[in-house]
């Protein structure tokens, strides 16, 4: 089982003459690439093709730069793996806590959860790699790695939580609230392990039902707006709505 902090060969070792070096690297694109460009890209290769796919030689050729440049922005390939770790887990415990504040001050509802991850997640338009997607993908990372099991541990309890508090807000028992709770989450985790091919206005047409089966009662005006929202996103982006699973490496 490889872990996180294991030795990962030759891309774990900053080459002697990067290391001493003081000015940045020469980048091969006419943009100098940010930290946040090759956590992009890994994130990517994480969710298409699991964390095997995530190497610096393959990140920089897709990147189309030079290893000098990931070496200005992390130290090692662990590194990057240990940036990628955290910024997935840090990302689910903005929404949670913005949700929780926003439920000292409205009614607690679904919406408040799904305006944080849209705020947190810019590319949640992208079907293929988005908040689900990449939970799936760290899934898959778990079986590899402790540490990453730790992490999908502690934010699986975060999220469950948060969801049996909102149940408990809307009035169920405390059993109750802690089944719905998880009824709730493994539906969201498992919506995105098969493929599905409809438009939004076929899904748009079943949220209502959905709604009723995983909450009960109607969704609220906040809830619709933000699937209105969703809607004229897509509509003016023409986003066909396709959801694949994480590929296990």
């Amino acid at each position: 089982m490889t872990d996180i902090s294991a030795d990962w060969t030759k891309d774990a070792v900053v080459p002697m003459e990067l290391a001493m070096r003081d000015d940045p690297p020469e980048s091969v694109r006419a943009r100098r690439l940010t930290r946040e460009d090759w956590l992009n890209a890994a994130r990517k290769a994480l969710v298409k093709s699991g964390i095997d796919d995530v190497k610096v030689d393959r990140l920089a050729k897709k990147l189309k730069a030079s290893r000098g440049s990931f070496y200005w922005h992390f130290k090692s390939h662990a590194d990057l793996l240990q940036a990628l770790l955290q910024d997935w887990e840090v990302r689910n415990q903005v929404v949670i806590a913005q949700t929780r504040d926003r439920w000292e001050e409205e009614a607690p509802d679904l919406a408040q959860i799904s305006r944080a991850v849209i705020r947190e997640n810019p590319g949640w338009l992208d079907w293929e790699v988005n908040w689900a997607t990449q939970s799936l993908a760290m899934r898959l990372w778990a079986r590899k790695s402790k540490t990453v099991g730790k992490a999908v541990v502690r934010i699986d309890r975060l999220w469950q939580d948060l969801l049996r508090e909102l149940f408990l807000r809307l009035g169920y028992s405390d059993k109750e609230s802690l089944v719905r709770a998880r009824i709730l989450y493994f539906n969201y985790l498992g919506a995105y392990s098969y493929v599905v091919e409809e438009s939004f206005a076929e899904m748009e047409e079943l949220f209502p039902i959905y709604h009723q089966v995983l909450i009960g009662g109607e969704p609220s005006q906040g809830f619709n707006q933000v699937l209105k929202q969703v809607h004229d996103l897509l509509m003016s982006n023409a986003k066909p709505v396709r959801r694949r699973a994480a590929k296990e490496s």
